[in-house]
């Protein structure tokens, strides 16, 4: 009598089923699983992601799984999320863009009107010849030098001056600063003589109006000065004209009696100047313009 051949292929289709049975059973309990996981890298929904393109629910980078079916996860761990890590909560696509918009648009540089207000000219001589000057184009005025004569000569008063221009740079850092830099002077006006001054303007500061004394002539120029300060946020950023400070000693010397300060209009820097000059200072004044953050 022959025997069945038939009993352990029937055991081995048998086997094949039951492991395909197990195989879909883990899958489904890993998806429901990893689906808890959210901020690891999976989703939270029931789909199974492992993240969006490369291991992302291990949490150690790749592109950070998805927070909801169509939004950005919030990244990995401590690797993911600053700058190339997990995408904001419910965005429309996967992570990625938090680290190249965090912070969005920033304070990039600081233009100057090329139209500006003269202001107010102090000054008691019609005499000399006329001048009017400016920075270059988004400069600012940040001190002057100037000359008097000897002790010996019995002539106090200012007898030439010249203006020393400076460009206006932003830190690439919060909080946003205005920083100055020295880089020119215009032309010497009135008459040099023999002993130098100079007066500049605190670090990081610009010109912003005048004061002094005069008698026949322009006797001493002494100039306020102030920062500008960067305030608010992305992308509302605004530029304002800081504390203003008066010089404690100006160029020139003590003769003649005190004038009031002269400010540039508000909200406006100093970026020239103007008047009258010969052997002396007969006049002088400030040209002032308006300074305009270019936020990108």
């Amino acid at each position: 009598m022959r025997k069945s051949t038939s009993t352990k292929p029937r055991l081995a289709v048998n086997a094949g089923v039951v492991l395909r049975m197990l195989v879909v059973s883990m899958a489904a309990a890993c998806s429901s699983n990893f689906d808890e996981f959210g901020s690891g890298g999976g989703r939270t929904n029931s789909t199974l992601d492992f993240g969006s393109t490369t291991n992302a629910f291990s949490g150690t980078g790749g592109q950070g799984g998805r927070a909801s079916s169509d939004g950005g996860g919030v990244g990995g761990s401590a690797t993911g999320g600053a700058a190339t890590g997990g995408g904001s909560s419910g965005a429309a696509t996967d992570a990625g863009m938090a680290g190249a918009l965090a912070g969005g648009p920033r304070p990039t540089s600081i233009t100057i009107s090329p139209v500006p207000t003269s202001t107010t000219t102090q000054g008691p001589s019609a005499g000399g010849s006329p001048f009017i000057e400016s920075c270059g184009a988004n400069e600012v005025l940040v001190g002057y030098t100037g000359t008097v004569d000897s002790p010996d000569a019995g002539i106090d008063y200012l007898r030439s001056f010249q203006a020393v221009c400076g460009t206006l740079a932003i830190s690439t850092t919060t909080p946003f600063t205005v920083t100055t830099s020295a880089t020119e002077s215009l032309t010497a006006r009135g008459l040099p003589s023999p002993v130098s001054q100079m007066r500049m303007c605190g670090a990081n500061e610009v010109i912003v109006g005048f004061t002094g004394r005069s008698g026949a002539y322009i006797d001493q120029l002494a100039f306020l000065c102030a920062p500008l300060i960067i305030s608010g946020t992305s992308p509302n950023f605004t530029l304002s004209v800081g504390p203003i400070e008066t010089m404690p000693v100006g160029i020139g010397g003590p003769g003649g009696a005190p004038f009031l300060s002269i400010p540039c209009p508000t909200g406006q820097v100093a970026m020239g100047d103007t008047g009258r000059g010969g052997n002396a200072i007969d006049q002088f004044g400030l040209l002032c313009a308006m300074p305009t953050l270019v936020v990108k």
